[in-house]
């Protein structure tokens, strides 16, 4: 049945103030609705053309961090007008007033006053001050965007099926390297990623809050020096420097990442300290696991980045590595629904699709494709429909 706006409008009339600030699944319910509601109370002709002038907007975003405008308006304690926002940034006042207009219509900064020349910095702002979140921004300009818009063309050339590796990204950049390559290949762009890398996202919690680990890692850990977890391809090391932290000195942990991700550990305002306890071992997941026997190997948002064939060269060398009947594989990534998956699981496969040939996949796709490298799902564990989730297998029995 179509939902009209007075439909849900009621069902928005049904969350009371305390459900929509306590409970997270009642207010992702409700910003469902109200995204529905948006589109269904605007001309169908005048939505679908509005939407092809939205990269538009990115645009504005990107080059006010190249002038460092979040910041500055975070650190001004009142609204400023434009020109002084360009005396400070040393730029066109008429391009600097067209850039805030447009970064204020998307929510990224304030605007009040008479005239509308006052302009400060709110929520978002705040956020884009942050350094790793500015990155993230440029990260995503200057190599995903630019190898989005070879997307149409490349697979026009390719009869219309899924990228394989790389992407559109060789087609983009010129040259052998694909998205990972080229970020290592770029100083400044490699460590915008590492930085980028360490974003919150807006995850509710950390996943060893609400995954079991006492019941599902520590129970039944051997006492040997075989470690309690490996994170696989982990940074700087954010995710095992937490899990240290919640659960410290109940076994050895391993972060492993290639050379570039584990020399700058500790190497700016962004990279976070690592506990000395934790190992650092510099490892390429294509190669043989080298810790083997541990208890759990741990990947975050990695296998997203690769399509199946690369994904199953990964698992094989983890599954040569595991203790079979103890070891674990714990895979933290979305777990897409079957039906009415979220604008941001959507685009981000489309991401994963554009940068190289990776998607986001749901319980069916991750279920086959770990069968496929010999493993078997014990249990799929996602605190919210709309949030990531952990992934646990073991190696199938014979």
């Amino acid at each position: 049945m179509t939902e009209t706006p007075a439909s849900i409008i009621a069902q928005l009339a049904s969350y009371d103030e305390k459900s929509l600030t306590d409970d997270r699944q009642a207010r992702t319910a409700a910003l469902t609705l109200s995204e529905k509601l948006s589109t269904c109370l605007q001309d169908p002709g005048l939505y679908a053309w509005k939407t092809a002038l939205s990269p538009l907007s990115n645009l504005a975003v990107r080059v006010a961090i190249d002038l460092d405008i979040f910041s500055l308006l975070a650190a001004e304690s009142k609204p400023v007008s434009s020109t002084f926002v360009a005396a400070a940034t040393r730029s066109d006042p008429a391009l600097v007033h067209r850039l805030l207009r447009a970064c204020s219509s998307i929510g990224f900064v304030g605007q009040s006053g008479d005239g509308g020349d006052a302009w400060s910095a709110n929520a978002v702002t705040r956020k884009m001050a942050v350094g790793a979140m500015a990155a993230w921004h440029r990260m995503f300009w200057d190599l995903v965007v630019t190898a989005a818009v070879h997307g149409p063309p490349a697979l026009r050339d390719n009869g219309h099926r899924s990228p394989g590796e790389a992407g559109f990204t060789r087609r983009a950049f010129g040259g052998a390297l694909d998205y990972f390559g080229l970020v290592q290949s770029m100083p400044a762009t490699n460590r915008d990623f590492n930085d980028a890398m360490t974003l919150d996202t807006g995850a509710p919690e950390p996943w060893f809050r609400w995954f079991p680990v006492e019941e599902r890692l520590l129970a039944g850990l051997a006492q040997d020096d075989a470690p309690l977890l490996v994170d696989v391809a982990g940074g700087r090391g954010h995710d095992v420097q937490a899990f240290q932290e919640a659960f410290p000195g109940r076994g050895r942990l391993v972060l492993q990442d290639m050379a570039h991700a584990i020399g700058s550990i500790g190497g700016g305002p962004v990279a976070p300290p690592l506990d000395a306890a934790i190992v650092r071992q510099t490892h390429d997941f294509f190669t043989a696991q080298p810790v083997r026997g541990a208890r759990a190997y741990f990947l975050r948002r990695v296998l997203h980045d690769w399509p199946d064939s690369c994904c199953l060269r990964i698992l094989k060398e983890l599954r040569g590595a595991m203790r079979p009947g103890y070891s674990k594989l714990l895979i933290h990534e979305a777990i897409l629904p079957d039906s009415g998956a979220t604008r941001a699981q959507c685009e981000f496969d489309m991401t994963m699709m554009v940068v190289n040939g990776g998607l986001e996949r749901s319980e069916r796709q991750w279920a086959e494709l770990l069968a496929e490298a010999g493993f078997e799902v014990v249990q799929f564990w996602q605190k919210y429909p709309d949030s990531e989730g952990i992934i646990e297998a073991i190696i199938s029995p014979l």
